[in-house]
């Protein structure tokens, strides 16, 4: 019975430690990929001139404004969003600006406004944060995604 017992004991704790084998293991992978986006991230913008990146920036920008929120009519926004935030790798131009407003305000039935913030390290396109949502249109997203073995 003891041996028995033992044995039980000893599956219990190779399962246990199996079981944090595998958690270690992934915790380690999602710090490896995003220790590599972010160094991707660096090497596209201390090797990349900023005058192609800013224009991988507007072509990247455009197809995220013209494609991107799509996926935003299907979801519903608490009805006291009035301002959203709009993250984008460079500053947007007056035609960006007018239709990333157009297009959020006819998804949510009504006027807000826009607060714009820069951040290089997007290196293309934009994030958009309505309320509690954020919809990230960015290079550097793409690039996590990727790392994490996504689409």
């Amino acid at each position: 019975d003891i041996l028995k017992d033992a044995a039980v004991q000893a599956d219990e704790v190779i399962q246990k430690a199996e079981k944090s084998r595998k958690i270690l293991l992934a915790e380690i992978e999602s710090k490896i990929n995003s220790a590599a986006a972010e160094r991707a991230q660096e090497l596209v913008q201390l090797n990349l001139p900023e005058k192609y990146r800013e224009e991988v920036h507007r072509i990247w920008a455009r197809d995220v404004i013209n494609s991107g929120f799509g996926n935003m009519e299907r979801i519903h926004l608490a009805e006291d969003v009035a301002k959203i935030e709009v993250v984008s790798a460079f500053a947007l131009i007056d035609a960006e600006k007018k239709e990333i407003l157009q297009k959020i305000n006819k998804v949510l039935n009504k006027e807000v406004s826009l607060k714009e913030e820069v951040d290089p390290k997007l290196i293309a396109g934009i994030v958009v944060k309505a309320g509690s949502l954020v919809f990230d249109g960015s290079l550097l997203n793409k690039m996590k995604e990727k790392m994490r073995g996504g689409e």
